[in-house]
């Protein structure tokens, strides 16, 4: 569209995430002065500048953050949004009520245990984040509301479904995790009776026995130095192998071309791993010389 409605595009950024500034220095902001507006896509390189004659795009340029200068022209920009959550027209009203009334019975429990300042404090909070949700605007802090606004919750391995998970070290994961379940438990029980947030924010999160239902639904590898099972893990199949820490070459080159002939001697098949890609090519450079 060649035709753009300042104060509706305003009110559109920042339901997207988008803070509204007088300089736009960074991504995620926007600014908007007169017939100019500067918008930086949290995806994009540099920033646009897109100028106005009337209500219809004239030019849409390139500028530089440190002289504010614009630079080359482009057709077209894509703006993303900078935030995974967006307030769904549909769901708004369904969202602001199921809110009113896990905060009427938050403020019921306060009540009861005379916890009259945290009632206040939570009742402060959460209706300003509704006037916020009713606007449609975005907020630090509405990552909470995640269990409402979003259709569904995700973990990261549903995004590769049938792919090969690897646990290393799973009796250790399991203690962590369960370490990490209970210090959340002890946090969100601390911000309840404090009046910082409402019972759904618990939804957030999954215990040990979900998150290992998620991992049984892929190809599961565990990798551990103990023979030490992990309660709930059973695998079909045990193979055990050796290991040793490799020797140290402590930067000789010579040293390691040495060893790695040997190993080609012997038939083995060896794998190397750097930790960038200049790195990797000077290998190569250093292999080959």
């Amino acid at each position: 569209d060649t035709r753009i409605e300042p104060a509706v595009l305003a009110d559109r950024l920042v339901a997207m995430g988008y803070s509204r500034v007088e300089i736009v220095e960074g991504p995620a902001q926007f600014s908007i002065r007169g017939a100019i507006i500067d918008i930086f896509p949290l995806v994009a390189d540099q920033p646009y500048r897109i100028e106005l004659f009337d209500d219809e795009v004239d030019s849409i340029r390139y500028f530089d953050i440190d002289s504010q200068r614009s630079t080359d022209k482009v057709e077209r920009i894509v703006v993303a949004p900078a935030t995974e959550l967006l307030v769904d027209p549909v769901k708004k009203e369904e969202t602001i009520a199921f809110l009113h009334k896990q905060l009427e019975m938050q403020l019921e429990r306060l009540e009861r245990l005379k916890q009259m300042e945290a009632a206040d404090a939570l009742e402060q909070r959460i209706s300003s984040h509704i006037e916020k949700l009713q606007a449609g605007m975005y907020f630090p802090g509405m990552e909470q509301y995640r269990p409402i606004l979003l259709s569904e919750l995700g973990l990261l391995t549903d995004y590769f479904p049938g792919a090969l998970l690897v646990l290393d070290e799973p009796v250790r994961v399991r203690e962590q995790q369960e370490a990490t379940e209970q210090d959340f438990g002890e946090m969100i029980s601390s911000l309840l009776e404090r009046g910082r947030v409402l019972p759904l924010v618990k939804e957030n999160y999954v215990g040990w026995s979900d998150l290992l239902g998620q991992f049984k639904t892929h190809q599961l590898v565990y990798l551990s130095t103990l023979a030490t099972r992990a309660q709930g893990m059973n695998p079909r199949q045990i193979i055990n192998s050796s290991v040793r820490t490799p020797q140290n070459f402590h930067g000789k080159s010579e040293v390691l071309k040495e060893q790695l002939d040997l190993w080609h001697q012997e038939e083995y098949r060896v794998v190397m791993t750097v930790s960038s890609e200049n790195r990797a090519r000077r290998l190569v450079e250093i292999l080959q010389e």
